[in-house]
């Protein structure tokens, strides 16, 4: 039979490894959240691109028929609308991501709106990337189209992923149970 011995009253007894275990099932917003701020930051990035081309004069020389772009593509030409969902596209991103920025601060306090915020991002952001490459591709003339094809698809779909994992996920009954206790 062995006996236990009690450590010496002189040594404190070692700390718990937790003060307090985490609940289960709550690890997930603190970490989505992160992933949110994320994306958030590296699309916030976007609107900095986006004051850059104002400022150097390239936005209007794309859209505005220039020269700036090269004698190779011969001059772009979409059509306004394209065009126009080219623009909308390099403002909507900046203002979606300020969206997703702040949809992944209330997800890691666990505040019932961060889900709110995130459709708000995931849903117009998943349009734009389905519209995107199309506008992309129909703005260069026929003969370069084949060429830069599969870029813009390409990118698109690489930046559909998460809008479309958010929506799965905040679609999801057992999420939004644990939703529905937060405050």
């Amino acid at each position: 039979m062995t006996t236990r011995t009690d450590p010496p009253a002189s040594q404190p007894p070692p700390p718990p490894m937790h003060a307090r275990p985490p609940a289960a099932g709550t690890v997930w917003p603190q970490a989505l959240g992160a992933v949110s701020f994320a994306f958030a930051s590296m699309g916030l990035l976007n609107l900095v691109g986006f004051v850059l081309q104002i400022s150097t004069g390239l936005l209007t020389r794309r859209f505005g028929g220039g020269s700036g772009i090269g004698p190779f593509l011969g001059g772009l030409s979409a059509g306004p609308s394209w065009e126009l969902m080219l623009a909308a596209t390099l403002v909507l991103r900046p203002l979606l991501s300020g969206l997703l920025l702040a949809g992944g601060i209330l997800l890691f306090w666990q505040r019932r709106r961060a889900a709110l915020l995130h459709w708000l991002f995931a849903v117009p952001m998943a349009v734009l990337c389905v519209l995107s490459p199309v506008a992309q591709i129909l703005i260069y003339p026929p003969h370069v189209r084949t060429m830069v094809f599969f870029g813009p698809i390409w990118g698109s779909t690489k930046a559909l992923i998460y809008p479309t994992f958010l929506m799965i996920w905040f679609s999801r009954a057992r999420v939004l149970r644990q939703m529905h206790a937060w405050r």
